[in-house]
């Protein structure tokens, strides 16, 4: 009986221990060039935002890298986020931050080069652009049914494209974004934006800095794995003369 409150009890420190030491995350300071395109219908004058999936390729990137948490399920969230971006359609300047957590989802590790994700109702939430004394504020919306794609690339050998391995860098990117109300959410303030300062031609060229935090929040299933382990090693330790 003293031994399996002893195990009881061990159990449940290391799910509080694993539970509050084992959030892994990762901080990036990144440069590269992007390309955006597939949010707005250019026949019409001005441009008016469509529901087709948008597409957003980084390409020459740095200092980025594929997260590698221990293998387990994870809810994914983006702390916190800093950038700037030169548009080349005109030669602008924005920049912009994010103050509040993003849930990304529920993935499991390791993490894949290239897959799909249904992520389901999402909110983005407010957050204010600086550009040419203006303030913009943006988001404050929910997306609804939304399926993300991506597909990393560690290296382009010819017509070889090698996908990374978690902790590997990662030098391109393409993200594909399809939700039932685009035309009414992030590809309506794409299309605001470009009207605005991209030339209004459909798409949105530049290069750009950013800094952001990632982070990953094992699910109790993983909690309880881990805890075992934790659990196991204490019971057999236990045992030894």
């Amino acid at each position: 009986m003293k031994r399996l409150r002893f195990a009881s009890l061990l159990l449940l420190f290391s799910l509080v221990l694993v539970s509050q030491g084992l959030a892994y995350s990762w901080t990036y300071n990144t440069t590269f060039n992007f390309y955006l395109r597939g949010f707005s219908d250019t026949s019409q004058d001005p441009p008016t935002p469509i529901n087709w999936p948008l597409t957003f390729t980084l390409t020459n990137i740095s200092g980025l890298s594929l997260p590698d948490p221990p293998a387990g399920t994870y809810e994914w969230f983006l702390d916190s986020a800093e950038f700037f971006l030169f548009i080349l359609n005109t030669g602008d300047e924005i920049n912009g931050t994010l103050d509040n957590p993003i849930f990304l989802g529920i993935w499991q590790a390791p993490l894949a080069g290239e897959g799909s994700f249904h992520l389901g109702n999402f909110y983005v939430p407010e957050f204010n652009l600086s550009y040419m004394g203006y303030s913009l504020t943006l988001g404050g919306y929910t997306v609804q049914n939304a399926t993300f794609y991506w597909t990393f690339i560690k290296e382009i050998s010819g017509n070889l494209v090698i996908p990374p391995q978690p902790g590997d860098p990662i030098i391109r990117a393409i993200f594909r974004f399809s939700a039932d109300n685009l035309a009414d959410t992030i590809n309506k303030d794409l299309t605001y934006l470009d009207n605005l300062l991209g030339g209004a031609n459909g798409f949105i060229v530049g290069s750009g800095e950013a800094s952001f935090k990632v982070s990953a929040v094992p699910e109790p299933a993983t909690l309880l794995l881990v805890g075992a382990g934790l659990l196991l090693v204490g019971v057999i330790r236990r045992s030894l003369p």
